[in-house]
């Protein structure tokens, strides 16, 4: 590869990005851009960005625009996707360790939707506006369904008596072995994201080990 080959097959293949903060999402993107540029400075005249994702601000969806994104082919995966919506309300407050329930069916043919939603002409004006507010989502539940080689991530420290209510009821549900601090809980759910031989890296105390 050459360095402009190797800067864009990395972000659009190979480093994927959450936070919880817009403002951290933003930071990151900067650094990474810096980062490439120093290998091709050609990168910052371009459209492309790393894809380093925000959790979404709180949008209702409705079956019918669910149904309207994955067109009648695809309805029987209609209900998974809208249930993922409706979880994903809590983004700002579950962040990456929020589960869905998709079958290999149904994360491809959202993933058939996306590519072809992405390419929609100016014209079809209720579907950009549709797209628009659905984006941000699929964004972030693309990113938090697919397997990697290798997972990074400095965890957020609360221990259970610092919880509202909502993410101490998701965490009782979901993570009942590691509830007791929210670090603990990221680690659970990273270990998920990594494929079978999978490098998971995080910034923990050595209480970890007991959490």
């Amino acid at each position: 590869y050459s360095a402009s080959e190797a800067v864009r097959s990395i972000f659009e293949n190979n480093l994927f990005g959450l936070d919880i903060d817009p403002r951290a999402a933003q930071l990151a993107t900067f650094a990474l851009l810096l980062k490439a540029a120093a290998h091709d400075r050609s990168i910052l005249a371009s459209n492309l960005l790393p894809q380093v994702y925000a959790m979404p601000e709180k949008e209702i969806f409705t079956r019918q625009e669910v149904l309207d994104f994955l067109g009648e082919v695809n309805a029987t995966h209609a209900d998974a996707l809208y249930n993922a919506l409706v979880l994903m309300q809590q983004s700002q407050n579950l962040g990456s360790i929020m589960k869905f329930n998709f079958t290999n069916q149904a994360l491809a043919a959202i993933t058939t939707q996306i590519t072809a939603w992405k390419a929609l002409t100016p014209t079809d004006l209720l579907q950009q506006e549709l797209w628009k507010r659905l984006a941000p989502y699929m964004q972030v539940l693309q990113v938090l369904t697919q397997r990697y080689e290798a997972v990074a991530a400095n965890p957020p420290y609360m221990g259970g008596g610092n919880m509202n209510d909502g993410l101490k009821t998701y965490l009782g549900s979901n993570y009942p072995d590691s509830k007791s601090d929210l670090f603990a809980v990221f680690i659970e759910a990273m270990i998920q994201f990594c494929t079978s031989n999978g490098k998971l890296g995080c910034i923990t105390m050595e209480s970890w080990m007991f959490l």
